[in-house]
């Protein structure tokens, strides 16, 4: 008898993107004289910056050989100088940082590790689909909360925790924030840190894109005694280019629990990965002033664009995206849909990051200038688009 594989019961709870239904083929794209351009996926890029190229050059490293503790080692003490400095305060590479395997999987082990079954996670609205998923496979009930445009895309801290939800555990929050680029600054988190004075729950705040900026991101463990209660994910993805690496750092028992269910699930950086972040720290702030440039002159061309044709739009300092307003009488998925087979420019509906991300598309700046421009021209040559069907 054949065994009849059925979807596990938390496969139903995981959430589904949207796009699903759109995704045409690239070839079909080409057939109606369009060219593919994929505005949609956020991807780490290899830094230009010549002297960092030239060192990893000089890296004999094997790309598969695993790296050791040794190595390991070193890299939690370079990142903890390098933190050091940023905060303001002490940290032991030790206790207080993991290397984790990049963003996505980094809030996976996080609610393997910290949450058990029937225990509440708290997940942004619109926010990304993998704090959903990370706590559903937990096993955990997922507590959304929303971020509305009025509210500057912050939470409203007095409706999530007054009083917090039964067995809430886990808050994810995520700034700069993805997919709408705001910022949250040090007053937002001494507020919360005040809130959850007596409060047994963490808070992981997710900060991928938080390389050197003027201002610079304000993140929460430069507060007092913030370590108490919250750990930070990073990732090496951005500015240093390097996919699917990254490191948590805070709470010193979040971050010995993380480094337990790490081991235990098999996780291990090549030494390849290791050294490439070693020397991409060496040249931290070359490194992250690059990146910096190279979005904000994607961000410009797109942004003043879109804005010339009517489009209302979002862009963070440093967030490689654009956060645009829909036409009023188009759903996201709808329109994203139709901007897709009209122009071949593909881009992420509002509603792929939950119920508030409706009325808005998320544009990609990862692309290079000559894609961003050719997109930017393909949406202008089609104004029609705007206009609703029949009027």
């Amino acid at each position: 008898m054949k065994v009849v594989a059925n979807k596990a019961e938390r496969l139903f709870r995981a959430p589904q993107a949207l796009m699903g239904s759109m995704r045409l083929t690239e070839k079909l794209i080409k057939s109606r004289g369009l060219e593919f351009i994929d505005l949609d996926q956020v991807l780490p890029e290899l830094p230009a910056y010549e002297p960092f190229l030239n060192d990893l050059k000089n890296q004999k490293t094997m790309t598969g050989i695993a790296a050791d503790s040794s190595d390991i080692n070193e890299l939690k003490t370079k990142l903890a100088e390098l933190y050091s400095k940023i905060y303001g305060l002490k940290i032991n590479p030790a206790k207080d940082i993991v290397i984790t395997p990049g963003s996505r999987s980094t809030a996976m082990l996080l609610c393997l590790a910290l949450v058990n079954p029937n225990q509440t996670v708290a997940v942004p609205d619109p926010g990304l689909a993998m704090y959903r998923l990370a706590a559903v496979m937990a096993g955990a009930n997922v507590q959304p909360y929303a971020l509305l445009e009025k509210n500057d895309f912050l939470p409203n801290l007095s409706a999530l925790l007054e009083p917090p939800a039964k067995g809430l555990s886990l808050i994810f929050i995520n700034y700069p924030h993805n997919p709408t680029g705001a910022e949250a600054e040090l007053y937002f988190y001494r507020e919360l840190l005040s809130q959850l004075k007596y409060e047994n729950i963490l808070t992981a705040v997710d900060s991928p894109f938080c390389g050197a900026s003027d201002p610079p991101i304000e993140l929460p463990l430069q507060l007092k005694k913030a370590v108490n209660s919250i750990i930070e994910l990073h990732s090496f993805g951005f500015p240093y280019g390097l996919d699917n690496l990254g490191f948590a750092i805070g709470h010193s028992g979040a971050i010995v629990n993380m480094e337990q269910i790490a081991t235990a699930s098999g996780f291990r950086p090549s030494k390849a990965q290791i050294y490439y972040v070693l020397t991409a720290i060496k040249y931290h702030s070359e490194l992250a002033k690059e990146y910096s440039d190279r979005i904000a002159s994607r961000r410009k061309i797109l942004a003043d664009g879109l804005k010339e044709i009517g489009w209302q739009i979002r862009a963070g300092r440093l967030a490689p995206y654009i956060w645009a307003k829909a036409p009023g009488w188009a759903t996201s998925a709808g329109f994203a849909r139709k901007l897709f087979m009209r122009t071949g420019v593909r881009t992420r509906p509002g509603t792929d990051f939950g119920e508030n991300g409706e009325g808005y598309l998320r544009f990609s700046l990862t692309a290079n200038d000559d894609k961003i421009s050719s997109a930017l021209a393909n949406i202008k040559n089609k104004p029609s688009m705007y206009r609703k069907k029949g009027s």
